[in-house]
């Protein structure tokens, strides 16, 4: 059996996450291998830190934690490496307190999205997608995509990021052909607990029935989006793989790190 001591602490810092899966996933991961002296705590914070030092000591000294919106770049700065997936999305959703005291950052959202999406067979194995969205978890939806060779257009508000490539005005959605992609990605807070009515405006017409919609949003599930995808004969697929396979990559990460001890 396992030596319960001493207690690996864990969490995830961001606002608002009361809504966040992320405990009942680590717990589970916890139980599986038999690890009861794991404890995964949530850190709301509605403004980020001044201090680095400051924040971990008045969290409990954690050994890791998850990052999620909107402080997936804001973690930045207080880290002291970054991974190569880290680095190419420009955003972290993972941090390691190595045993030498240095941070590194990890982002698992990228190869999270690609093993969810691969569930679905009927999508080729490169194609074109249109992206929502220009947040770090679009970018590494971006990333995911065109480092397998798909073609991404990004539809975005805000103005043009080097990392997005060919973009498309928001404004303009309504106007783009969508007969011309085999899958849309849904990288917006719209449809989640923050506009849980919302959806992203676009041009169904256009449409055909062989599109695959991804929503990121994982709750509430199915979406306005995915609700009026279906109604176009669309598969669907919201955001629940996408958080349960980038969860299971961050504890591999902790785990190869060293955080979560070899039992």
């Amino acid at each position: 059996m396992p030596n319960p001591d001493p207690e690996v602490l864990l969490g995830l810092m961001g606002h608002p996450i009361g809504h966040s899966q992320s405990p009942r996933l680590m717990e589970g991961f916890a139980q599986a291998e038999h690890r009861s002296n794991m404890r995964y705590a949530l850190w709301d914070l509605p403004a980020w830190p001044s201090s680095r030092l400051e924040w971990w000591e008045s969290a409990g000294k954690p050994r890791g934690w998850n990052v999620t919106i909107p402080f997936k770049k804001s973690i930045l700065p207080w880290l002291d490496a970054q991974t190569e997936s880290a680095q190419a999305v420009g955003a972290v959703n993972t941090v390691a307190v190595m045993p030498d005291g240095s941070w590194p950052g990890h982002n698992t959202d990228a190869d999270g999205f690609w093993e969810a999406l691969r569930e679905v067979s009927s999508l080729p194995a490169t194609g074109r997608a249109l992206l929502l969205g220009g947040g770090g978890a679009a970018r590494a939806v971006h990333y995911a995509l065109t480092s397998r060779g798909w073609t991404v257009e990004t539809a975005v508000r805000r103005p043009r990021e080097p990392w997005m490539g060919e973009t498309v005005a928001w404004e303009s959605l309504l106007q783009v052909d969508l007969s011309r992609f085999e899958l849309v990605v849904n990288a917006t807070p719209l449809g989640s607990p923050l506009a849980p009515n919302e959806s992203p405006i676009i041009n169904w017409q256009s449409g055909n029935c062989g599109i695959h919609l991804m929503d990121l949003v994982y709750t509430p599930s199915p979406t306005r989006l995915m609700q009026l995808a279906a109604q176009q004969g669309w598969s669907v697929q919201d955001g629940s793989g996408m958080l349960q396979q980038q969860a299971k990559k961050a504890w591999d990460f902790w785990k190869s790190s060293g955080v979560i001890p070899e039992i």
